[in-house]
């Protein structure tokens, strides 16, 4: 298997952040917009620049390909409170600062995607959680700012039952979680696969 050459960025916090924010620098403008293929495109914004993985080439693909599989949760709630989903919102120093997104994040070498979802859960909203049954897999393309192409799956499960207090990550990709009305989730700025998740997948 192909090795990433030794310059290249290393992960951070378990979840790579795009080029522009690995070792917590930022470019002086905006990424290229996303490439989404056609059965995937959808005309309300770029792919989530965590998403982006620098260290991590295709295997055997050629030079400028690159591919990471995440995974996500969709978090609800029904009545007495109405029905509400759990959002977390990216953090100050990203590209797309106040956009929100499902709780989840990048799959770290060999870990197994249920293990990485409950982990990704407690770092971002505090909450242990279970995991239900997937909901989908949804496939998008994105142009980082070093001009390689990134084809991120992302994986999506419902969580079916979770214990804990709310709270905010510190020091990650967001800032802050939140429960939302879902009429109001889908007025949010929303990443493209959280939209296509919450109306096709929930």
């Amino acid at each position: 298997m192909n090795q990433p050459p030794a310059s290249a960025p290393r992960r951070l916090d378990g979840d790579p952040l795009a080029a522009d924010t690995a070792g917590h620098g930022r470019p002086d403008g905006p990424s290229d917009p996303p490439q989404e293929s056609p059965a995937d495109s959808r005309p309300d914004g770029p792919a989530d620049p965590r998403d982006a993985d620098p260290v991590d080439p295709w295997p055997d693909g050629p030079t400028g390909l690159r591919q990471r599989v995440a995974v996500y949760a969709i978090v609800g709630q029904g009545p007495p409170d109405g029905e509400r989903v759990l959002l977390v919102r990216a953090a100050s120093y990203l590209t797309v600062a106040g956009r929100w997104f499902l709780p989840g994040g990048g799959i770290d070498h060999g870990e197994d995607p249920v293990a990485a979802l409950r982990r990704e859960c407690r770092e971002e909203t505090g909450l242990e959680v279970e995991v239900g049954p997937l909901r989908g897999v949804l496939s998008d393309l994105t142009t980082l700012p070093d001009g390689s192409s990134l084809h991120t799956v992302r994986i999506i499960y419902a969580i079916t039952t979770f214990d804990g207090e709310l709270h905010h990550e510190t020091d990650g990709s967001t800032d802050l979680a939140r429960w939302v009305d879902l009429e109001e989730a889908l007025g949010l700025p929303l990443m493209p696969y959280v939209r296509r998740a919450l109306t096709e997948l929930r």
